[in-house]
């Protein structure tokens, strides 16, 4: 393990990831984000492509969806089935731009 690595706890197994894709923060996002699907995730169906979102209150994992018209300061409100709550999307992250 290097220097800059950080060891995450994902679904009860370690997973160990370089601290530069990490970002810290002292509050939990409240927008969904959109995460590009892992090398080998056969546990994600595939029929949700290249990104999915996790839930920024329970971290459940969810499609995508359509992308909001516009685009800018996330949009489109995702509703989880998990906690049934509601959240915009984050469409405008940095990330998603490359």
């Amino acid at each position: 393990m290097g220097v800059d690595d950080a060891v995450l706890d994902v679904d009860n197994a370690p997973v160990r990831v370089s601290q530069d894709y990490l970002e810290f923060r002292e509050v939990r996002p409240n927008l969904w984000t959109i995460v590009p699907r892992p090398r080998g995730a056969d546990n994600l169906p595939a029929a949700w492509g290249e990104l999915y979102a996790v839930c920024p209150h329970c971290a459940a994992r969810a499609p995508v969806g359509p992308r909001s018209a516009g685009g800018g300061g996330g949009g489109r409100a995702k509703r989880c089935t998990r906690c049934e709550q509601s959240f915009d999307v984050a469409w405008d992250e940095e990330y998603l731009r490359a």
